[in-house]
């Protein structure tokens, strides 16, 4: 699962989301998913849904953020994702 970040200062502080609650959203024969909830530092919400549709070659993330209203120059939040690669594939 990618990790949400919050830093509101400096990257030596950044938080990560808090344990997640799995539940099923879509359980048909063309969409499938699973929603991914958690408390998130900087936020009121932070949901996140995984999605699988039959005869697709790819998988669907959706992440919404509900984020809190601070305003600090250094304020940031990220999802850093590094898929891995199969051998042989660029």
């Amino acid at each position: 699962m990618i990790t949400y970040f919050y830093r509101a200062t400096t990257w030596a502080d950044a938080q990560r989301n808090g344990p997640v609650k799995i539940t099923m959203k879509e359980n048909g024969p063309v969409v499938a998913s699973l929603l991914v909830e958690s408390e998130a530092p900087g936020c009121r919400s932070l949901v996140r849904e995984v999605r699988l549709t039959a005869d697709a070659d790819y998988v669907e993330l959706i992440d919404t953020v509900d984020k809190l209203a601070r305003r600090h120059p250094s304020e940031a939040a990220g999802f850093p994702f590094r898929p891995k690669r199969r051998q042989g594939k660029r």
